[in-house]
């Protein structure tokens, strides 16, 4: 069995312990599991791979002291690194920075790209004042290679893809923390992972969402009458949704205030909460396809011709669900 499971890498580790913003304890279970598909790549995953070497190149230009590999081979793989004691601890970094003198191995190289409104989440330069999932990703790869220091070169984009700036930042080695996530590591493997005993679902990302429209993805038996215990999830849901009203009742009145506050300008900027604006987008067209067909009146074989059986999709209706007075 544990030949069939995932292996626990930088990007994993940081999800085991609760610091991924894009995936919960959870999900990392059900991917080291092999439950879901891979994750399809959205925006942001593909333009870092797309940009991934350029970044690389930035670095290694204004860092003229390391020479910047992918691996100690010399190829274009990914390196690898495996736990001495643990072999489903593994990483992969992206480069492996040799000294231009001696060329001896001395650090590693993370290399990430972020939207330009996330650059406050990045400290002060040459600092480790770096998002905190990174910070550990990197730190699982200096323990793993047993390197004293791993660099971090990120570049930030715009909504349009453009680059706007480029920024480097510096992670020392903390073998306590390093062994500190080993620890979780292997205590979230051999609790949940290797018996498919899965974590509680304090949280819910887009791997976990995936798993559920899977694992149900018809309705084959009739209703029946709530137990006990699912009536404490109806009622958790209740609670949960009428406090989500308050605070969209809420978001919209500071919304509404704000627009207020606008007027007739583009927007409104600050040093301390950045750039928000109002602005008109630009004129387009739509063909009413509805009114068109109307006007062709074309006949029912036509009709038919290009119509398509489409297959239905579950829906979560709740609009029966009630407070019992």
């Amino acid at each position: 069995m544990a030949d069939t499971l995932g292996k626990i890498g930088g990007t994993t580790v940081s999800a085991i312990v609760g610091e991924n913003p894009w995936e919960t304890p959870h999900g990392a279970y059900l991917k080291l599991r092999n439950e879901v598909e891979p994750t399809p790549d959205n925006e942001a995953m593909a333009r870092g791979r797309r940009f991934e070497p350029i970044v690389a190149d930035i670095f290694a230009g204004t860092r003229p002291e390391y020479r910047v590999v992918h691996n100690r081979q010399g190829t274009d793989a990914p390196e690898y690194y495996e736990h001495s004691k643990y072999n489903y601890l593994i990483g992969h970094p992206d480069r492996m920075l040799y000294d231009s003198q001696t060329n001896a191995l001395v650090a590693g190289l993370e290399i990430k790209t972020a939207n330009w409104s996330k650059i406050r989440e990045w400290g002060e330069e040459g600092t480790d004042a770096i998002p905190v999932q990174y910070l550990i990703q990197c730190q699982w790869y200096c323990g793993l290679a047993q390197l004293p220091e791993w660099e971090v070169a990120v570049a930030f984009f715009d909504d349009a893809g453009m680059p706007r700036n480029y920024r480097e930042y510096k992670v020392v080695a903390d073998p306590e923390l390093f062994d500190t996530l080993v620890t979780s590591a292997v205590e979230f493997y051999e609790k949940h992972v290797i018996p498919g005993v899965p974590p509680e679902m304090s949280a819910i990302d887009e791997t976990t969402r995936r798993w559920i429209k899977r694992r149900f993805p018809s309705n084959v038996r009739p209703l029946e009458t709530a137990t006990s215990q699912e009536e404490v999830l109806m009622a958790r849901y209740l609670a949960q949704k009428d406090a989500l009203d308050s605070a969209q009742r809420a978001l919209e009145q500071a919304e509404t205030e704000l627009k207020l506050a606008i007027g007739d300008r583009d927007g409104l900027q600050s040093d301390t909460f950045g750039k928000v604006t109002w602005k008109r987008s630009k004129d387009s067209t739509r063909v009413d396809y509805k009114a068109l067909c109307a006007e062709l009146n074309p006949t029912d074989e036509q009709v038919g011709k290009y119509t398509k059986p489409v297959e239905g999709t579950r829906r979560f209706v709740t609009s029966g669900l009630r407070i019992k007075i």
